[in-house]
């Protein structure tokens, strides 16, 4: 709903309450989706926990991301079902999936309008101070001009809001200023940050095509994130962590999350850790440090903790796969090998290929299990073909292993270095 058309009505108190609920469209899309989701969810958990031969820290996070979409699935459901917002002459009651929230319309500070990239559109209710967190309404409410009329007669704060930015701009540009860097240097760092965001998508494709026998982009993707936080620290406000949508001051998010996941694809790949519980410590760990960090450091990142609560949740990848490959590139340890038989081989094909080989027990590991392995050395690899497992201690005293070749010595194999961490071949994981 527009608030400047011209249509709509003066708001009338007399018309109300009036009770709005998810589109009947909408609610054939989300209901059967959410279902579908939940369906998917808990088939995955009961495969992992069942039938799965994979490894148990493999297991288990697969089985929270199966779980989490399969509470995403639940919640899409439930909340086309239930979900209703009920204006009233002087107050607006919200009834979500687990909660009922009720405000007062003298309550009320004001609306904003947020329309995203897809071209729809939510209304925000802003409460005055003490009177609770901001209400978003759904976008997917079936409205009518009374419900229109209920929402604009609030007074606008998007005329405030665009006016902070503005004050926040300028704020930054004078800060620079002070300490020296004019428009010039202004326009370098702003072209800096264009590169840096770039370079990641950049090192993505650079990992995923390009074998890198001394880990030197590991290595980068491992250094990245701190880059990024040195020059937020070095150039706030002008560089920052997130901000407004379209703000044009640098954001540096890109190059402080996005490495986390490219170290999560490689170290699933190409190492397999014998406990669950050290690298899901590791996640936590590096994500609560690197986040903890990055608020430190940017002011504006302090002031919006749902923000910072979601950079902590994407920078995971980087606690666990930067753990896991630190563990291995500084690993001198003696491996210990364990000979055991290839008994099957399998591909899995989505988005991408990952390929599969079934071991059984060995060493510290009680039953088989499927070991995720790069696509080169799968081709290399027999059903019947004896094997050996080169376990490690770890740098950081998390034990991990890879499968290498027993004909050679000191563990150096042809499916890939034991001399720290294996040689990582993306390119035949796709």
């Amino acid at each position: 709903m527009n608030a400047h058309r011209p249509d709509v009505p003066k708001f009338d108190p007399m018309r109300y309450p009036r009770t709005y609920a998810v589109s009947q469209g909408m609610r054939r899309l989300l209901i059967p989706m959410g279902l579908l989701f939940l369906t998917l969810g808990l088939i995955g958990v009961i495969y992992l926990g069942v039938l799965s031969n994979d490894s148990l820290s493999s297991r288990a996070i697969s089985g929270a991301l199966c779980s989490l979409f399969a509470i995403l699935g639940f919640y899409l459901a439930l909340g086309a079902r239930r979900y209703s917002v009920t204006l009233g002459p002087d107050r607006v009651e919200i009834f979500e999936v687990l909660r009922h929230r009720v405000i007062e319309r003298e309550n009320i500070l004001g609306r904003r309008h947020v329309v995203i990239r897809t071209g729809a559109a939510r209304w925000i209710l802003i409460p005055k101070q003490g009177f609770g967190r901001k209400l978003e309404l759904s976008m997917f409410l079936k409205t009518d001009k009374d419900f229109a009329a209920w929402i604009v007669s609030l007074p606008d704060l998007d005329s405030d809001k665009n006016g902070a930015t503005e004050r926040d701009v300028a704020a930054a540009i004078s800060a620079l200023a002070d300490r020296g860097y004019g428009k010039h240097a202004q326009t370098r760092l702003r072209q800096l940050a264009i590169w840096l965001n770039r370079g990641v998508y950049g090192l993505a494709i650079a990992i995923y095509l390009i074998p890198d026998s001394h880990n030197v982009m590991i290595w980068i993707a491992i250094a990245l994130p701190w880059i990024a936080v040195i020059l937020v620290t070095r150039f706030k406000p002008f560089y920052r962590f997130g901000g407004p949508k379209n703000s044009p001051l640098p954001d540096l998010s890109l190059p402080l999350f996005i490495p986390g996941l490219l170290l999560t694809l490689a170290a699933s790949v190409s190492i397999s850790t014998v406990d669950w519980y050290a690298p899901l410590a590791l996640s936590l760990l590096g994500a609560l440090i690197l986040t903890g960090v990055a608020t430190v450091v940017d002011p504006w990142l302090r002031k919006h903790r749902v923000t910072a609560i979601l950079m902590i949740l994407l920078c995971c990848g980087y606690g666990y796969g930067a753990g896991l490959e630190i563990n291995a590139l500084l690993d001198h340890s003696t491996p210990t090998s364990y000979p055991v038989t290839v008994l099957s081989k399998r591909e899995s094909h989505g988005k991408s290929t990952t390929y599969y080989v079934g071991i059984p027990a060995w060493g510290p590991r009680l039953t088989g299990e499927e070991v995720m392995i790069s696509g080169s050395s799968y081709g290399k690899m027999r059903v019947g073909d004896t094997v050996c497992i080169s376990l490690r201690h770890g740098a950081l005293k998390i034990p991990w292993y890879v499968l290498t070749a027993c004909d050679q010595e000191h563990g150096v194999n042809s499916l890939g270095s034991s001399k720290g961490r294996p040689e990582l071949d993306m390119r035949a994981v796709r």
